[in-house]
């Protein structure tokens, strides 16, 4: 198998097998997706709705062994029931059974498909804007990564089946929306990212990492996306392993609540209303974009453990090599912009470590200044000059380094909160 191809079905009693047309077969099968499965090698997974009854997964089991099942949570009135269940976390759903799904096979370049001509319903709309979320976090999780490693997402659709029409076109499209380089999450945003982290019905020690990864994510993020690059060896970043670890345990943890091939998410059920335990005071948007984070952190990970940063930080970089590093981090990540700037400033932290100024070992930023006439004013604009305030620094011209004063450490998290 080389992925997977998404579906929800409503009631399938009744349903006649039909001719469909794929890429120049003729394919004999009650559902589209199933065809899909077959002539793309790839695993269907079908999501049926908690209201309907387990006569619709025999029928469903008979018609194909080779599909996977999963109950999912309903949402209205049937048979005199009112299925509740937010939106968001719906979308969840949905996003979790997909990540589930995808992080258990483990093969790289996996395709991917979502049947979006399966009704205009909410549970269809859910699952097709859960698979958006699935592509960006695809996206930026393996960001510097080639084509040849990402998986390929596609979408689907048959013509109406009609009584008198006997062969149905089947037809796909390459399914692209922009996954642009933001922070799904910034500073402002994290009490809410915690409180949605609390909520969470996993234990207290993933929620604590959980939050403890959020958060120096967010240093990590912040200092590459806004060209802060010497605050990374200041402040060090948690190894791709630990995040992805992070992502799984989430998994794990939230798995016996999330329904399976024979039961229902877990529920409670007050007279005539069922509502869902997951769902219970989480606000599942803010959670998705936890989930971005860390998917964008993971993908930032990558690339700075391929170049060679310590994950723990370094004390000091040889400015050459800073240079270097920095401008293909930008260049693996697309941001040219970003090194247009760093490399004004560079040029500028060049120019203080010339080797005519008779200072040794390592000297504050405001010494060099002086040296140079105060031709350098070391309080700047902290985002303007990529983070390389002389105010905030040492030198050591002699071994041309730089590094930031560890007693300015929180002065430069404070920044970095505000930009």
């Amino acid at each position: 198998m080389e992925g997977f191809a998404f579906s929800t079905t409503g009631k399938i009693e009744g349903y006649e097998e039909v001719n469909f047309l794929y890429k120049d077969s003729r394919l004999r099968s009650k559902l589209a997706v199933l065809c899909i499965g077959r002539k793309e090698n790839v695993k269907p997974v079908i999501f049926i709705p908690h209201s309907l009854s387990e006569n619709n997964i025999r029928l469903l089991k008979e018609i194909s062994q080779d599909l996977e099942i999963v109950r999912s949570p309903a949402l209205g009135e049937f048979e005199g029931i009112h299925y509740k269940i937010p939106y968001y976390s719906l979308v969840f759903f949905y996003l979790f059974h997909f990540l589930r799904l995808i992080k258990a096979f483990r093969r790289e370049k996996l395709k991917l498909f979502s049947d979006i001509g399966i009704g205009f319903n909410v549970l269809s709309i859910a699952m097709v804007e859960a698979f958006r979320f699935l592509r960006v976090f695809c996206e930026l999780s393996m960001i510097g990564k080639g084509k040849k490693e990402k998986p390929s997402f596609y979408i689907f659709y048959s013509e109406p089946v009609q009584k008198e029409i006997t062969d149905y076109n089947i037809y796909t499209e390459d399914f692209k929306p922009k996954a642009f380089l933001s922070s799904p999450i910034n500073w402002k945003d994290l009490r809410e990212a915690e409180k949605a982290v609390k909520n969470l019905p996993i234990s207290e020690k993933l929620k604590v990492e959980m939050i403890n990864v959020i958060k120096r994510g967010l240093y990590t993020v912040s200092a590459v996306l806004k060209n802060i690059p010497l605050a990374i060896y200041l402040l060090g970043y948690d190894e791709p392993e630990r995040i992805e670890s992070v992502i799984q345990n989430f998994l794990e943890e939230m798995k016996p609540r999330m329904g399976s091939s024979e039961e229902p998410p877990l529920f409670e059920k007050n007279d005539s209303e069922i509502k869902y335990l997951f769902a219970k005071r989480v606000n599942y948007r803010v959670t998705i974009n936890v989930i971005l984070l860390l998917g964008l952190y993971k993908g930032i990970s990558n690339v700075l453990q391929e170049e060679g940063i310590p994950s723990g930080g370094k004390e000091s970089v040889e400015i050459s090599d800073l240079e270097r590093i920095v401008k293909s981090i930008y260049n693996k990540l697309g941001l040219q912009s970003n090194d247009i700037i760093f490399e004004r400033d560079i040029r500028r932290m060049k120019s203080l470590l010339k080797d005519k100024i008779p200072l040794k070992g390592w000297i504050d930023g405001e010494k060099i200044d002086k040296e140079h006439g105060n031709k350098y004013p070391s309080s700047r604009d902290f985002l303007a000059h990529s983070g390389l305030l002389t105010n905030l620094m040492q030198f050591d011209i002699s071994e041309r380094k730089i590094r930031y004063k560890v007693s300015e450490t929180e002065q430069i998290k404070k920044l970095l909160k505000e930009i």
